[in-house]
C-alpha cells in the first residue's frame, strides 16, 4: 500500500508539475496568440475602411471632374467686388457697340438683411438714341454676369446727339440705370 501511495503521490506531483508547465508556458503563448489575432482583426477592419474611403474619394473626384466646367461657368457669373475692371470694360465695350454715351458711378450697397448675397452697385448715366438705349439694356441683361436692374429712369431730351455715321438722331434720351451686380 505504501508503494501505491507513493505512486499516487508521485503521479499527483507530476500532474501538478505538468499543469504548472502548461500554465506557465502555454498560457502566455495563448495570450499572445489572442492579442495578435485581435490586432489582425483591427488592422483588417481599418484596411476595409480605408478601401471604402479610397473608393468614395475616387467617386467624388469623378463627380467634381464632371462638374468642373459648370462650376467654372458659375464662377465667371460673379464679378470681383474689390476690383471690377473686367466688368467695367464690358460695360464700356457694350456702350460703344450700342452707340451710347455712358458714365459709370460706383454705388455703395445698402446694408440690407433681405439680400444674403454680396454685390456691387453701379449707377450708369446714358445719353443716347432711344432704340440704342434699349439695345444697350438688352445686352447688359443678357450679359455673362448676374445683373439685377434696380432702377431705370428714361427721359426724352430735345438736344440732338451726334451719331457715328455723322448724322444727328432724333428721339434722344437720357437714362439713369441703377444696377446690382453679384460679386464673389
Amino acid at each position: 500500500m505504501i508503494l501505491r501511495q507513493k505512486n499516487i503521490i508521485i503521479a499527483f506531483v507530476f500532474l501538478i508539475i505538468a499543469l504548472a508547465i502548461i500554465f506557465l508556458l502555454a498560457h502566455p503563448a495563448f495570450k499572445e496568440i489572442k492579442k495578435n489575432s485581435d490586432e489582425f482583426v483591427r488592422i483588417k477592419k481599418e484596411l476595409v475602411s480605408l478601401e471604402n474611403d479610397r473608393r468614395n474619394l475616387i467617386k467624388r473626384q469623378q463627380f467634381y471632374g464632371n462638374l468642373a466646367p459648370d462650376l467654372l461657368k458659375t464662377e465667371n457669373l460673379f464679378i470681383s467686388a474689390s476690383f471690377p475692371v473686367q466688368f467695367v470694360r464690358f460695360l464700356e465695350k457694350t456702350a460703344s457697340e450700342a452707340d451710347v454715351l455712358m458714365t459709370i458711378g460706383n454705388v455703395e450697397p445698402a446694408k440690407s438683411g433681405a439680400d444674403p448675397w454680396r454685390y456691387a452697385g453701379f449707377q450708369l448715366s446714358l445719353r443716347c438714341y432711344l432704340p440704342d438705349c434699349l439695345k444697350f439694356l438688352e445686352k447688359i441683361e443678357n450679359s455673362p454676369y448676374l445683373i439685377n436692374v434696380q432702377n431705370l429712369n428714361i427721359r426724352r431730351i430735345s438736344v440732338p446727339l451726334p451719331a457715328q455715321d455723322g448724322k444727328e438722331k432724333q428721339d434722344n434720351a437720357e437714362a439713369s440705370i441703377l444696377i446690382k451686380v453679384y460679386s464673389k
